[in-house]
C-alpha cells in the first residue's frame, strides 16, 4: 500500500527526486489532461487505475471528490507517454511497512 496526497507535497526525506515538479504541475501531465478533458489529477489517477494499482482519492474540496471520481481510461499512446514518465521522474515516495 503506497500513499501520496495529489495536491500535499513529498516528504522531503522521502522524495527522490525534489527539483523536479509534482506530479500534477508537469507540463506533459497538463498537456495530456487538456487533450483529454480532464485535470491533472484524473490524469494520474487514471494511469494508476489502468496500471493495476487501487487509487483512493481524498480531497477536502467537494468539487476535488467529484473529480477524482470520474475517471475515465486514458488512451494508450498517452498512457504510455505517463508510464515512461514515471520512470523517467523515478519513485516519488515509498513508504515500507516494515519501518512502522
Amino acid at each position: 500500500m503506497a500513499h501520496q496526497p495529489l495536491g500535499g507535497r513529498p516528504v522531503p526525506l522521502v522524495r527522490g527526486n525534489p527539483d523536479k515538479p509534482f506530479p500534477t504541475e508537469d507540463q506533459k501531465i497538463i498537456d495530456i489532461a487538456s487533450k483529454c478533458n480532464m485535470t491533472p489529477a484524473q490524469v494520474c489517477l487514471s494511469w494508476a487505475e489502468q496500471r493495476g494499482i487501487p487509487v483512493v482519492p481524498k480531497s477536502v474540496s467537494e468539487t476535488h471528490m467529484k473529480q477524482n471520481l470520474r475517471l475515465k481510461r486514458l488512451p494508450e499512446d498517452l498512457f504510455v507517454v505517463v508510464d515512461q514518465l514515471s520512470l523517467e521522474r523515478g519513485p516519488l515516495r515509498f513508504l515500507d511497512p516494515r519501518h512502522f
